[in-house]
């Protein structure tokens, strides 16, 4: 059956017009077939030589380790071309200018993909200077293997054999997983979870086989401090963009962290870097930048998550799959914008809501490039564990603010958004930029000013173009707000129209423009800053607006110790560009879910009434908590214990969080001549003395 339907794919794909790229695939792949051998009659050659010889062993060893940890191995790399050289494609990435994410390609059956391949050098070389002439950064390099998915019985090739016999193993149980498990327009957690477990896998057979463990786990561990290098300096560079700093200034500050990285780089194992990092290039382009270290990124969480299956591999290979299969880690519902106008090649797939001659609007939200990622489910001690090491690598970037870090990660356990409300120059920024890189997040700065408009915040559709020319249709193009965390800088300094816009992100974790409904990345959480000092040019928050953050709290002065220390080390420049990721987003998904089970008992739920009771029949109060506030409140709490590695919640994380969760939420009568807002918080304290607290 499998060559039946490999042969009518290659028909049909070989069928298309001349020049068409599916075409050129088909050609080339069908001459990689034709040139095969059984790796039976190659190891029976006794013109074979040794090392192929042991090299062909392994393979056979890799295998068999592959059905013992549950990939489906059928007649995969039981067959073996010789080809010259250290490629069997070329491969081709871009970016947009300004830009390290990849420009989408999109294929039938495989929906988007970061690269293209090409088994002809001279027409990927072809194709990126077409990119580049588009305004378009390109990269070419090349890959020693390649899977068909398990349409076809791949063979072992001989870039594959010559790169070593680690290499050899990693390699073949990569691709073995995306012949089990490929989620389709998920490019990143396919590649992630496919190199995770070559390298673990490549470690644990040569223990088994009694090969050098200890020599090829020191490769993997080189390896992945070199993807983590890379991947630091592409999310420094993504912050740096951001920031859209002048063009000169740009490119200064650009070559200067892309210095620093290669000093850092240059002790390690070169090998790993090409051809990401190539020492004649003078810079490193955006394109070779837009997969650096990307695959990598759900190492961590894979690592933990092993650890929690005492390093059963079969077990995690197992978890994954019942996962996929269950749509808890579900693949992107829409595939990325066009390359430059696309091609009918490389053009996007989306997810249409209606034809777009008809002029309908195609969603490319960063929504839907994301894709889902399967959510742990997390015990208590496993959930505060990583609640605390999230609190201790925040807690590098802000010294001496303990407590406002503290709250920041309540908030964010909570799923709620957090309004920092304190002077300028206290670190409100460098939290939110703490919180970000702490958990591997796609973070977005906006600066809120009296001109900016909801567009500016959302988004908007725009003209849609194919081959330069118009559709007729538009593409939303989505605004800063599709971003995990999202800082909105000085908040009350935009107009009530733009403030509001917020609303329903806030409230739904999603956004309508044009009638179309847009939902927004999970997890998503927003820090908003405000100076409480400053009204000029100021546009007070509305209390709807105001409801819609869980917490309002300051961050405050260091006591002079910790002044001292900030002043000498100045962590945000020092410490924060160099935060690794301690969670992941999926763990804080698990994390969120356990807090949502913390128990909160009867008492604690009539003592939570009775101080919102009060608070709505206060004589100096227009307007007391809302039941959204209640809740509010009761979900803080939670978060608070979790991160006290408690299952349960207890009196005082209500009494501790009342006041920031509560205050903002209540209205001094203006009959009573008071109008500040401390008055609320004295309020919400006298309060919390008079009403008797559970036992």
């Amino acid at each position: 059956m499998r060559a039946q339907r490999s042969g009518l794919a290659l028909l049909a794909i070989s069928l298309c017009l001349p020049g068409c790229y599916l075409g050129h695939l088909a050609v080339g792949q069908g001459r990689l077939l034709a040139a095969r051998r059984p790796v039976a009659e190659v190891l029976a050659d006794p013109a074979t030589a040794p090392g192929l010889g042991a090299s062909l062993a392994l393979v056979a060893e890799a295998r068999d380790y592959a059905g013992a940890i549950g990939l489906e191995v059928g007649g995969q790399y039981t067959s073996y071309v010789e080809l010259p050289g250290d490629r069997v494609l070329t491969t081709l990435v871009a970016a947009a200018p300004g830009s390290v994410e990849p420009a989408g390609f999109w294929f039938p059956f495989l929906g988007r993909v970061p690269y293209k391949g090409f088994f002809d050098p001279e027409r990927a070389e072809a194709e990126a200077e077409d990119l580049r002439a588009r305004g378009l950064d390109a990269c070419v390099t090349g890959v020693p293997a390649y899977s068909t998915l398990g349409w076809m019985d791949d063979p072992v090739t001989g870039p594959m054999v010559r790169r070593g016999q680690g290499a050899l193993a990693e390699t073949l149980l990569h691709e073995l997983v995306h012949a089990t498990l490929y989620l389709k327009d998920a490019p990143d957690w396919n590649e992630g979870v496919a190199s995770f477990v070559g390298e673990e896998g490549s470690v644990r057979l040569f223990a088994a086989s009694g090969r050098d463990a200890e020599a090829r786990r020191a490769e993997v561990e080189e390896g992945r401090r070199v993807d983590a290098e890379l991947l630091r300096l592409r999310r420094a560079v993504a912050d740096l963009y951001a920031a859209r700093p002048a063009g000169a200034a740009r490119e200064a500050a650009r070559g200067a962290l892309e210095r620093e990285a290669r000093e850092r780089l240059a002790a390690l194992p070169l090998s790993r870097m090409d051809p990401l990092l190539l020492a004649d290039q003078a810079r490193l382009n955006d394109a070779c930048l837009a997969l650096a270290g990307t695959y990598a990124a759900y190492t961590p969480h894979l690592v933990r998550a092993l650890e929690g299956l005492g390093g059963d591999l079969a077990a995690l290979v197992a978890g994954i799959r019942a996962a996929a299969q269950a749509g808890e880690s579900p693949p992107a519902s829409q595939a990325a914008r066009p390359v430059g106008g696309g091609s009918p090649q490389s053009g996007p797939s989306g997810s249409a809501r209606c034809r777009p001659k008809r002029g309908c609007v195609r969603d490319t939200s960063p929504a839907g490039l994301a894709p889902g990622v399967a959510v742990p489910r997390l015990t208590p001690e496993l959930a505060a564990a990583h609640a605390s090491r999230l609190r201790d690598n925040v807690e590098r970037a802000l010294r001496g603010r303990p407590e406002a870090v503290r709250r920041a990660i309540e908030t964010l356990i909570a799923k709620g958004h957090l309004l920092l409300e304190d002077v300028p120059g206290v670190g409100k920024t460098t939290l939110a930029h703490a919180i970000a890189r702490s958990i591997h997040a796609r973070f977005r700065r906006i600066q809120f000013t009296s001109d900016l408009l909801p567009s500016d915040l959302l988004g908007t559709p725009v003209p849609e173009q194919r081959d330069g020319s118009p559709t007729g249709g538009f593409v939303f193009q989505p605004g800063p707000i599709f971003a995990n965390v999202v800082l909105a800088d000085e908040i009350n300094r935009a107009s009530p129209k733009t403030q509001s816009a917020l609303l329903e992100a806030m409230g739904e974790s999603a956004v309508t423009v044009d009638g179309v409904r847009h939902p927004l990345p999970s997890p998503f959480f927003v820090v908003a800053t405000q100076n409480p000092l400053e009204q000029h040019g100021t546009h007070p928050l509305p209390e709807s607006q105001l409801d819609r953050f869980l917490v309002r709290c300051g961050i405050g002065y260091p006591d002079a110790a910790d002044e001292a220390a900030v002043l000498c080390e100045d962590p945000a420049a020092t410490e924060l560009p160099n935060l690794e990721p301690v969670v992941t987003t999926a763990e804080l998904l698990g994390m969120q879910a356990v807090a949502e089970r913390i128990k909160f008992d009867d008492s604690l739920v009539a003592y939570t009434l009775e101080i919102v009771r009060r608070t709505r029949e206060h004589e100096a109060l227009a307007i007391g908590v809302s039941p959204r506030g209640a809740i509010a409140l009761r979900r803080a709490a939670q978060a608070r214990a979790l991160l006290d590695g408690r299952d349960y919640c207890i009196p005082d994380d209500i009494h501790d969080l009342a006041v920031d969760v509560l205050a903002h939420r209540i209205t001094i009568d203006p009959r009573s001549g008071s109008r500040s807002d401390e008055e609320t918080v004295w309020i919400v304290r006298e309060i919390l003395e008079q009403v008797a607290v559970p036992l």
